[in-house]
């Protein structure tokens, strides 16, 4: 403490001395569980993958609530994903 106190000790040696004597690591108390999916959200996270040749994420809430997030690699790309999720939105509308 009181090398600390007088400054001789860096901050990262200071981390150091404090993880040396608790015996835990900066991070250990800050892990999550990991959550349980779903293996119909995965079935339709792979499917939209394909379908949309993009990487996509399905996010859901333990109240069932979620959202999709569809990863795009630039402007092009973009479009393209508009082209295809307009063009089929447009069609179900017809139907």
């Amino acid at each position: 403490a009181r090398q600390i106190i007088e400054g001789t000790l860096s901050v990262r040696a200071t981390e150091e001395l404090v993880k040396k004597s608790t015996g835990k690591s900066r991070n250990a108390g800050s892990t999550r569980p990991t959550p349980v999916v779903d293996p119909n959200v995965k079935a339709a996270e792979t499917k939209l993958r394909r379908i949309l040749g993009a990487q996509v994420k399905i996010l859901q809430a333990a109240d069932g609530r979620g959202k999709i997030e569809i990863g795009y690699s630039g402007e092009q790309d973009l479009n393209r994903l508009y082209d295809l999720l307009t063009r089929g939105a447009s069609q179900a509308a017809f139907n």
